[in-house]
């Protein structure tokens, strides 16, 4: 009867998780065991993630135009303490991760498929903050994950302009997980999620913090004069804190729009003296265009963009438009703005 319990695991937990998420199955499969699931101790190679999964799993986390097109990772370590899983949160281990992402056209209805698949993605989001977390055992360990990579690196280029410099984010010693109210580290999922019956709240804090992290221009290919330009970002910590309302009558705001506790940073420059503005520009151009995406969340895509939509997209943070050009220069000539 054990014999037919453990088979029956491995089916349905194993092979089944394992296939939806990953590429590599039968490589994965090889080094886990149901030993050692039990002993909470699962370490792998190397792991080359299923994209489409990833983009489901990450879909609250990156910019909505941004189409996840390869993850690998290696030095994998997952350790899950079960004689306490309900106060210790489960710690996942990488050495490596490497992410592509390519920033999709809205207007590009070649892609439809892409669009309709974040559409879906959207309204599920929307469903599942309609029921708010309760204070239970699966929201807890689901919601105290402790991931820990020592180097993550993500491409990022436009669609179509496989010719033109794309960005390289480098990322080491990072960390996201719970945190104290203080912000400070922790494994105790008792001090990062904290019911408040008498309120009718769950109280969370989660924290983000790096070592480094490296904003690089890499030149376009086959450009052998242009030189990288990079800005790094030393040492950051950041905390968030947010409150989940427990009656179903309410709606859960996720932890990212929640109050900021702590924000510091070492210091900010450019990795390889005086940053060009042409580069800093390119920088800008890219990342306004992926962070402006955001804002066509909920809205049909795949086909042409209503003036507004395509206003936003076509705004970069930082420059200004014909609009506001023209309300100053009437201002400063004594006109009507």
């Amino acid at each position: 009867m054990a014999g037919v319990s453990l088979g029956m695991l491995k089916h349905y937990f194993l092979e089944r998780v394992v296939r939806h998420y990953v590429e590599n199955v039968d490589q994965v499969l090889e080094q886990v065991s149901i030993s050692s699931l039990l002993f909470g101790s699962v370490k792998l190679d190397e792991v080359q993630f299923v994209p489409e999964a990833l983009q489901d799993a990450l879909f609250s986390y990156i910019f909505f135009a941004c189409q996840i097109t390869k993850v690998l990772a290696t030095g994998i370590d997952v350790s899950v303490d079960w004689l306490s899983i309900s106060t210790t949160s489960m710690q996942i281990k990488a050495k490596t991760m490497e992410m592509d992402l390519v920033l999709q056209d809205p207007q590009d209805s070649t892609i439809r498929t892409f669009w309709d698949a974040q559409g879906l993605r959207h309204k599920a989001e929307q469903e599942a903050l309609a029921i708010p977390a309760e204070s239970t055992l699966l929201y807890k360990v689901s919601g105290g994950f402790d991931l820990s990579v020592e180097s993550l690196v993500v491409h990022l280029r436009a669609a179509g302009e496989d010719t033109s410099p794309h960005l390289r984010l480098s990322m080491s010693g990072l960390r996201y997980g719970p945190s104290t109210p203080s912000g400070a580290p922790t494994h105790d999922l008792d001090m990062a999620i904290r019911p408040e019956p008498s309120q009718g709240e769950v109280a969370y804090s989660y924290g983000l913090s790096w070592e480094s992290f490296v904003i690089a221009l890499v030149p376009a290919s086959g450009d052998a004069e242009a030189e990288e330009a990079a800005i790094v970002i030393d040492g950051m910590d950041l905390n968030s804190q947010g409150r989940t309302p427990s009656s179903r009558s309410c709606h859960e705001a996720p932890f990212y729009v929640a109050s900021v506790l702590l924000v510091q940073m070492r210091e900010i420059r450019a990795a390889n003296g005086p940053l060009p503005l042409d580069a800093l520009c390119a920088i800008v151009r890219l990342l306004g265009r992926a962070v402006s995406s955001d804002s066509l969340r909920g809205k049909p895509l795949g086909q042409e963009l209503d003036s507004t939509a395509q206003a936003s997209l076509d705004v970069v943070p930082g420059e200004t438009t014909a609009t506001e050009q023209t309300s100053m220069e009437d201002e400063e000539c004594g006109g009507e703005p």
